[in-house]
């Protein structure tokens, strides 16, 4: 949580206000010294956070009735259907998975794959079923074969021991950075007014993500790279173990894929190495080339994306064949994505 004030993060909390809902959490930030209650979602007198897990429970594949019960259960409140589905409209259009979820009641495990690597500390790798099924074909096919194998195939070994990071990685010249503000940094907003702990907040915008949003296929992947996948490029210099690390999040839009790395002080950072680690791992892992990947990290506020196929045009020496295998038009795609948002964003402030 961030203070509204000042927007430092270091904020503890600080007793409770009475409201005409009940006590309300108050929080003081020790950065500027103010007071400060969590902000309500769009004037519901329910808090962010019994109005976001119903979105998730219903997108996890409960019935309206059945994310209602589980609400009412879980924060001690008395919702019913008809609000869980008044909610889900009135968010589709940022919480998109709602408008291809199965009408059908669906079974958790038949959405979500879930598994937990112990690689020196636990990740919850997750990609949802349903997604990499409507997303994820033709060309993109290998990509859905290494999410549905990592359980198998992953070499946890090469994680637990001492080998390389993708943020050793210490590129010389660095690709163009786009400056934005996405679908990524509103929902993480709109996850971040649910969230209590700064320390869980990564997680929480992950499974907010994964089961709200259309894009999103999966989150917290292992990736890894050998010697022998980079002997010879000028970026890897100087790297001669392996190379390990976790990608926060994957989504398939407008005909790419894009990797996607979620920092809360994102304005500040330059994991330009790290994302750009990860590409080149999962094109190696799955054959797709470079130039059909993007790479970004964001924030609820701003959104920073790269090419990490200019990477290596920029940093190795290749022949016009070479070229061909990273140089793609993106524009037309990225266009059409920034519009969509901006007509989605004029829309929230106008209502």
């Amino acid at each position: 949580m961030n203070c509204p004030n000042c927007s430092s993060n270091y904020v503890i909390n600080d007793g409770f206000v009475k409201r005409r809902i009940g006590n309300v959490q108050r929080y003081k930030c020790n950065s500027c010294g103010k007071f400060f209650t969590e902000k309500k979602l769009l004037n519901k007198q329910y808090n962010p956070g019994v109005i976001l897990r119903s979105l998730i429970l219903y997108n996890q594949g409960l019935t309206l009735a059945e994310a209602a019960k589980e609400v009412n259960k879980r924060f001690h409140v008395n919702i019913y259907p008809q609000l869980v589905s008044n909610w889900l409209k009135e968010y589709n259009k940022l919480c998109t998975y709602s408008r291809i979820r199965p009408k059908e009641k669906v079974n958790f495990d038949e959405i979500v794959f879930l598994k937990n690597f112990e690689h020196k500390q636990i990740y919850q790798f997750s990609y949802h079923k349903l997604k990499i099924g409507k997303h994820l074909s033709d060309y993109f096919r290998n990509l859905r074969r290494f999410l549905e194998n990592i359980n198998n195939e992953c070499p946890s070994d090469l994680f637990n021991e001492e080998n390389a990071r993708g943020s050793q990685i210490k590129l010389k010249i660095v690709p163009e950075i786009r400056k934005t503000r996405n679908y990524a940094c509103a929902l993480s907003d709109l996850a971040l007014k649910a969230n209590k702990d700064n320390r869980k907040r990564h997680k929480e915008i992950q499974e907010f993500m994964l089961f709200n949003d259309s894009s999103t296929i999966a989150i917290e992947i292992p990736v890894w790279l050998y010697p022998a996948e980079f002997d010879g490029l000028k970026i890897f210099n100087g790297i001669e173990k392996p190379i390990t690390g976790h990608i926060d999040f994957l989504q398939q839009r407008f005909g790419l894929i894009h990797i996607l790395d979620y920092k809360p002080e994102a304005e500040r950072e330059n994991p330009v190495s790290q994302l750009f680690f990860y590409a080149f791992a999962l094109s190696k892992r799955t054959g797709i080339w470079l130039r059909n990947f993007r790479c970004a990290w964001f924030n609820e506020k701003a959104y920073f994306e790269f090419d990490p196929a200019e990477v290596v045009l920029k940093n190795e020496q290749l022949n016009e064949d070479e070229i061909k295998q990273y140089k793609l038009d993106y524009n037309k795609s990225l266009f059409h994505e920034q519009r969509m948002f901006n007509e989605w964003n004029k829309e929230e402030k106008n209502g």
